[in-house]
């Protein structure tokens, strides 16, 4: 590594559009710890230099970068490489899966089924690996939910913002419950992306007062199952809770469901 930051033996870039190939050169000196987390990368000048390439280059290779979640950019200053995080990975995917479920009719089904297939699984790990401190944030969801559920009987569809917030925040406590960072967030970018497909503003102020209800219960049966430590009961209680929620997720070009569609989840 030379005193600019830059390996002795990079190579002037040719051949591929310059942009990609100066993203992958930069990926691949992050991958193999030359750039390590919290470093800044080498100087737009630098880059420049040594490696044959324009300004314009060296901004859409740091864009593309940025867009991956592997380096972050302030104001002012260099791009700073970023410790990874399963949050910024669902960042960098939401573009792609808007597109795709909005252009592809089956994504959403399929997107349904994934979820509802990696949570089943996930819950069986959380009841294998169930520690007492798993227990609190749950049941203080669930508490949370309760109240919402009340506002939402009390004031309609105005108020589903925050239920549905919460209740997502409740999936994601259950992949925390996993010890494994990467199914906590599958779920939490699942759930992220489907949000915007849930047809809750469509949908009749009774029929949201029972589907809310009905959650809250749905959810408290998951936790029960679970601090029992029964993986087959609280995969059950989380396919009856999805089978049934999974509805109201729907492609907006569809008409919205009955009055007896399924709750939130």
């Amino acid at each position: 590594m030379s005193g600019d930051g830059i390996p002795h033996d990079a190579r002037p870039l040719r051949r591929q559009k310059l942009s990609e190939a100066l993203a992958e050169r930069l990926l691949g000196w992050i991958e193999d710890g030359m750039l390590p987390p919290g470093a800044d990368l080498p100087s737009e000048r630098g880059l420049m230099v040594k490696l044959g390439v324009g300004r314009s280059t060296v901004r859409e290779a740091v864009a593309q970068l940025e867009r991956m979640g592997v380096v972050s950019v302030g104001q002012g200053a260099r791009a700073r490489v970023t410790l990874p995080t399963t949050t910024a990975l669902v960042a960098a995917l939401d573009g792609p899966v808007r597109h795709l479920l909005a252009e592809w009719q089956g994504g959403l089904d399929a997107l349904k089924d994934a979820r509802l297939e990696t949570e089943a699984a996930m819950v069986r790990l959380a009841a294998r690996r169930w520690q007492a401190e798993h227990l609190e944030p749950l049941r203080d969801s669930v508490a949370e939910l309760t109240r919402l559920a009340a506002r939402v009987a009390e004031k309609g569809a105005a108020r589903m913002d925050a239920f549905l917030a919460e209740d997502q925040r409740f999936h994601g406590l259950l992949g925390d419950a996993t010890g494994n960072a990467v199914l906590a967030g599958m779920v939490r970018g699942m759930g992220q992306f489907l949000a915007r497909h849930h047809t809750a503003r469509r949908t009749p102020p009774e029929a949201l007062a029972r589907n809310t209800e009905a959650t809250v219960a749905e959810h408290a049966a998951i936790l029960r199952a679970l601090a029992r430590r029964h993986p087959d009961d609280a995969e059950a209680a989380l396919r009856a809770h999805l089978g049934r929620a999974h509805a109201l997720y729907q492609r907006r070009s569809r008409r919205a469901p009955p009055d007896n569609s399924v709750s939130p989840a």
